[in-house]
């Protein structure tokens, strides 16, 4: 099975990062963290990983509510409940 880094590599010829479009080599993000909603059965989901630079990466760690846009657009509240929504 190929990592998120290998099929974004395939379909655009380089690595970027999801959120603040950079070209880097990044790092493959939770969405909701796994300490959040251990062993939730979407935790894998694809839809919950993103590609993001460390910095983008930091933000998200830095501050839950810096998710919510994503969250929101991949309407990943329906999946895993609107606690994950944060302010």
């Amino acid at each position: 099975m190929s990592t998120l880094k290998e099929i974004q590599k395939e379909i655009y010829g380089y690595n970027f990062c999801e959120v603040c479009g950079i070209t880097c080599y990044p790092d493959e993000h939770h969405i909701i963290f796994k300490s959040e909603k251990p062993r939730h059965p979407e935790m894998e989901n694809p839809i919950n990983k993103i590609l993001v630079c460390r910095g983008c990466h930091n933000k998200f760690h830095a501050k839950k509510s810096n998710r919510n846009e994503i969250v929101e657009l991949r309407k990943l509240n329906l999946l895993f409940g609107n606690d994950v929504l944060n302010k």
